[in-house]
């Protein structure tokens, strides 16, 4: 898992690296990544919902200024990390967090 994220990415990680939030993943990234991690195991994605993890790369702006002007607190999606993407591996479905 790690060896895909180096050569997918570029970047280095552990088990315990939070892929999206300490990647800076979003958008079309991130939706290009999770297809290349389901094609590369064969991994069933039918439960996994793309806007419970990330924003869409047309809503950040929009999101991002009327989080700080109306609502004064971050938006928050849920998290994974590649430990949890190595259990992924295994079960060859969705498991979500």
């Amino acid at each position: 898992m790690k060896k895909f994220i180096k050569n997918t990415l570029g970047d280095n990680v552990d088990e315990k690296t939070v892929l999206f939030k300490e990647l800076d993943l979003i958008g079309d990234d991130a939706d290009e990544f999770i297809q290349r991690f389901s094609e590369t195991f064969e991994i069933d994605m039918v439960g996994f919902k793309f806007d419970e993890y990330f924003i869409e790369e047309y809503n950040i702006p929009f999101l991002y200024w009327y989080d700080r002007l109306f609502r004064k607190r971050k938006i928050k999606r849920k998290e994974f990390d590649v430990k949890h993407l190595e259990k992924i591996i295994k079960e060859k479905k969705w498991i979500d967090v």
